[in-house]
């Protein structure tokens, strides 16, 4: 009996190793693709590889943001006291911005908007924050978005795998990473390691691609969701 549990053991370890290597290696061949690219037709590519076609963003929900919000845009909002409380609806004017305060309301999502106002308004990243980075980050790019991306625990997953594997091939240091869900203040440097890579030697011939960062983000989005493993 003891014989028959350790064999299984050893079945189950041996499963995972490969599910883990495998994850890995995907992790490589996309980047390797993403550093290939010469167009973008070819990031657009990528996206329908098998091994993640079927995580990409969806388009219809999450369409291509086109436009910025910079400080002087909010701190107007501030001084003519349309968004100095949580609930400023008695500011609101059009039809437009009601539905669309309604809309955050049912999501319950107003108190996201006070972390990407925040990050809108920072010239700088605040070190000193604890919690809610994606929503801050949000802010950051919505105020820069040619040097500041979105963020979310998907990017991240393929970004921190991508480099930690470079590095050295711990198995258990890498699977953490495969799980890995909610972005806290022990991340914070590996978003500034991504934004560092997005303007690296590494990335010197993609950056001549319009809007590269845009397709990369799409790209390592899907990726990210599909290596994820379940705690």
């Amino acid at each position: 009996m003891g014989l028959l549990l350790l064999s299984i053991d050893l079945k189950s370890e041996n499963i995972k190793n490969m599910v883990l290597e495998e994850k890995v290696k995907r992790v490589e061949d996309i980047f390797a693709r993403i550093l290939e690219a010469k167009d973008v037709e070819g990031l657009e590519e990528i996206e329908k590889i098998d091994d993640i076609k079927n995580y990409r963003i969806d388009l219809e929900k999450y369409p291509e943001l086109k436009f910025s919000i910079n400080k002087g845009d909010v701190n107007e909002l501030i001084s003519k006291n349309i968004i100095n409380s949580q609930d400023f609806q008695d500011n609101l004017k059009t039809p437009l911005e009601k539905l669309f305060y309604a809309m955050a309301w049912k999501n319950g999502d107003l108190l996201k908007l006070k972390h990407i106002l925040i990050g809108i308004q920072d010239s700088d990243f605040d070190e000193k924050r604890k919690s809610a980075f994606v929503f801050y980050q949000f802010g950051r790019h919505l105020a820069n978005p040619q040097v500041e991306p979105i963020i979310d625990q998907h990017i991240l997953r393929a970004f921190m795998v991508y480099e930690f594997a470079k590095k050295e091939n711990n198995s258990e240091i890498l699977n953490k990473l495969l799980k890995f869900e909610t972005i806290g203040k022990s991340h914070v440097k590996y978003i500034e390691e991504y934004k560092k890579w997005l303007k690296s030697d590494e990335l010197s011939e993609v950056a001549k691609i319009e809007d590269y960062g845009y397709y990369i983000d799409r790209i390592l989005f899907a990726l990210g969701k599909s290596i994820k493993i379940k705690k």
